[in-house]
């Protein structure tokens, strides 16, 4: 409901047929009577905090009755428990049931044209009865308030924990992820070995390296399948641990030596690399080859092949110098035949390269036992599917040998969990994302459909068949029951691919406004939701966007950023609102859209809880409302400074003069943001600003000599930051905002004061 529908909606409420007016309402005094008792009420409505509450008072009767209004069935289902045992039939007429509305009744019909048959009416006879009821409704609705957090979160089923931990990872929240992970740990659902992927998935997210490194249960890890992500993850941290030291002073031959003496342990992390994405797993991978007891120049050669910034090119050439020059090539004897060297690589431990070889041969039994192994090990869809038909193709007696065989019959089950089955126990590949969507439509084979995406996404989007708009389509259909269920919790890997993992395009564009629509429509949205949709509006926004009447992708950015305050807007929220706004100036939207119903709500909705707006955050609205010549609308909204604030803000100018501030983050408006609120804030300072998405030589000497390095790792890349870190003295000051705002990265600098000297 929009600002102005909930303007009608209260004027006709409180119209012809209820003897309380809107009008009198409006015109009376704070501490008037009528003031007083439905403010309260009107709050939650303003505030979207349902279900609602409302009174309807016959002007002949004089009989009141409190309208409770629902905005969904689940609402609707849990309020009329409560109000039953809250109220009852004891102080009204009250059965249980919905109310049944009159067609010549406007206030029914109006309830009904907003809230469906969601709505129960509680007559109150009793006269003496309406205040004791009043006081039960305000006992109901504090109780329900104080318990929503966690009643909400008892009911989550555990694919919605999973897909809103990947949230909190894609928003860079690692408080928000810590409490989803112990959450989902303390429901018993997942092996100890699925959590400790998911507590690996945790710590990478986040450069817990040290932490990775440091689980009771990593040998258990190194000795386990692993899905072909958390092996790289794991590579990553002991690269980072073990061997990143010898990269940074350039001694590759002292690596090779740590690797034989330190890393061979961790040898079973690199049966299979080509699913290796991250530098620093492929390093690892390249000092395996290199340090292997018989050096591996073939997979090394490969490795260097990947796509490597210039610095990790450099370091895996002189790695791969290593092997020395002179050293005779492999020679294989005629004799020996392909299956003969599929072994040798197998025992080498390179499943890849085994992998190949194997599904050459004729399908006996040890053929199809090495091919379902090795197509475990390297974990994606194509080489699944192809030891699928391997097996298929055997004999129908060699076969069945292999199914008597236990570990095959695993095999196979997780072979056929990446692709997804037809029906019970038949593998099926699908081929597309058209095909999945299908699938989830259908309803077959439901339950690991998210992981046959996860799976398949990425090869899907590249295939050139791939149609975006369709896709799109596709993803906002209306759905319900299961079906809206998986689309939901695939919300997170949509994003991943099309937002995190590949750089923005602007053929795109259709599926970042679907991906929106799902979260702007989810009735549980977080945090973690808003940021996601704060990146995927700055996504269109910065991709040539639309200014035509027909498609307006400004006025699109205004209405979503609008509506999904009027849902979320409180304290908690408002850096995001502050954001959202800074984003629609920064990119030029007042020139194509009205923001100043924006600055509006925000101002609107500040003051119920005015005195808990920070200084930097009223800073913020102010260089904002400036931008937009709009500072009129702040007159009267800020409260007075008392003396003794005004005196300790005065006696902080002066606390950084002289000192250099280097500020890190990818997203230069809030940079450039931050800056302006830091100059307000402090005087004489000298502030630096860095966008770079890779570790540079600037960056490293700002981090040696700048007297505070603001790190915004909610908006920086990992390798930058990892490196910012490493080059910084002890007795240097480093900040990591809690948030990704402009004003949180003021506030942090403001609450760290107290150790900069």
């Amino acid at each position: 409901m929009t600002s102005l529908d909930l303007q009608q909606f209260l004027e006709k409420f409180f119209g012809d047929g209820n003897a309380i007016r809107w009008s009198k309402y409006v015109d009376s005094a704070p501490n008037d009577s009528i003031r007083v008792s439905l403010e309260p009420w009107i709050r939650r409505l303003q505030k979207q905090q349902s279900p609602f509450c409302l009174p309807r008072v016959n002007a002949t009767s004089k009989q009141t009755t409190w309208y409770v209004l629902c905005i969904d069935s689940r609402e609707a289902r849990s309020i009329r428990e409560s109000l039953q045992a809250f109220i009852g039939p004891t102080y009204a007429k009250f059965d249980g049931e919905f109310a049944t509305f009159s067609s010549t009744d406007q206030i029914d019909q109006l309830c009904e044209r907003h809230f469906g048959s969601l709505v129960f009416r509680l007559p109150i006879v009793e006269k003496e009865a309406r205040p004791k009821v009043v006081t039960l409704l305000n006992a109901m609705m504090d109780f329900r308030d104080r318990d929503s957090s966690h009643s909400l979160s008892a009911i989550k089923p555990i694919g919605r924990l999973l897909r809103d931990l990947e949230m909190a990872i894609i928003a860079i929240n690692e408080e928000s992820a810590n409490q989803i992970y112990t959450e989902i740990r303390s429901r018993g659902r997942l092996s100890a070995t699925n959590l400790a992927f998911l507590q690996v998935r945790v710590f990478s997210a986040f450069d817990r390296w040290a932490e990775i490194m440091l689980m009771p249960n990593l040998n258990d890890l190194l000795n386990v399948r692993r899905p072909n992500r958390i092996s790289e993850q794991i590579a990553t941290a002991v690269y980072r641990q073990l061997f990143f030291k010898f990269e940074e002073s350039s001694d590759p031959a002292a690596a090779i030596e740590a690797f034989q003496r330190e890393g061979m342990r961790y040898q079973s992390l690199v049966r299979s690399t080509d699913g290796f994405h991250s530098a620093d797993a492929i390093k690892f991978a390249l000092l395996a080859a290199v340090g292997a007891n018989t050096p591996n120049r073939n997979l090394a050669e490969r490795l260097l092949e990947r796509s490597l910034s210039d610095a990790d090119q450099s370091w895996c050439k002189s790695v791969l110098a290593q092997i020395v020059a002179d050293q005779p090539a492999e020679v294989v004897a005629e004799a020996i035949g392909a299956f003969d060297l599929a072994e040798i690589r197998y025992n080498e431990g390179s499943f890849d390269e085994a992998f190949a070889l194997y599904i050459q041969q004729t399908p006996t039994y040890r053929s199809i036992c090495r091919v379902l192994e090795t197509a475990v090990e390297i974990d994606d869809s194509q080489t699944a599917w192809k030891a699928i038909e391997f097996l298929d193709s055997a004999d129908e007696d060699v076969r069945a040998t292999v199914l008597q065989r236990r570990v095959c019959t695993n095999q196979i089950e997780i072979l056929t969990g990446i692709l997804g089955q037809a029906e019970v126990g038949t593998p099926k590949l699908l081929d597309s994302l058209t095909a999945w969507f299908a699938c989830v439509d259908s309803g077959s084979h439901a339950a690991n459909l998210n992981q046959v995406l996860e799976y398949g996404l990425r090869g899907w989007v590249s295939s050139p068949e791939f149609n975006t708009s369709q896709a799109a389509e596709l993803l906002r259909k209306s759905r319900m029951g299961i079906a809206a269920e998986i689309i939901r919790n695939a919300v997170p890997i949509f994003i991943r691919e099309f937002l995190v993992d590949r750089e923005l395009e602007r053929e795109n564009k259709p599926i970042y406004n679907a991906l929106i629509d799902l979260l702007v429509y989810d009735e549980t949205i977080g945090s973690d939701d808003l940021t996601a949709v704060e990146q995927l509006i700055e996504a269109i926004l910065t991709t040539a966007p639309s200014h035509d009447p027909g498609n307006n992708e400004f006025h699109f950015a205004v209405d979503v950023t609008k509506h999904l305050w009027e849902t979320v807007a409180s304290p908690r929220y408002l850096d995001w609102a502050l954001s959202m706004l800074d984003l629609l100036i920064d990119t030029g939207a007042q020139q194509h859209a009205n923001l100043t119903p924006v600055m509006v709500a925000i101002i609107e909705s500040v003051r119920p809880w005015i005195r808990r707006v920070s200084q930097d955050q009223w800073s913020l609205l102010e260089l904002l409302a400036s931008d937009l010549g709009l500072t009129a609308l702040l007159e009267g909204v800020r409260p007075e400074e008392t003396e003794e604030k005004t005196v300790g803000q005065e006696s902080n100018r002066d606390a950084l003069k002289g000192k250099s501030i280097a500020v890190y983050s990818i997203t230069e408006r809030i940079a450039r943001r931050f800056g302006q609120l830091a100059e307000q804030a402090f005087d004489e300072i000298k502030i630096h600003y860095i966008h770079d998405k890779s570790l540079t030589d600037r960056m490293k000497s700002l981090a040696k000599t700048a007297d505070i390095f603001i790190v915004n790792t909610w908006d920086a890349k990992h390798a930058a930051t990892i490196g910012i870190k490493q080059s910084r003295s002890a007795e240097k000051i480093t900040i990591e905002p809690p948030g990704k705002s402009a004003s949180s990265l003021v506030r942090s600098l403001i609450d760290s004061l107290g150790s900069i000297s």
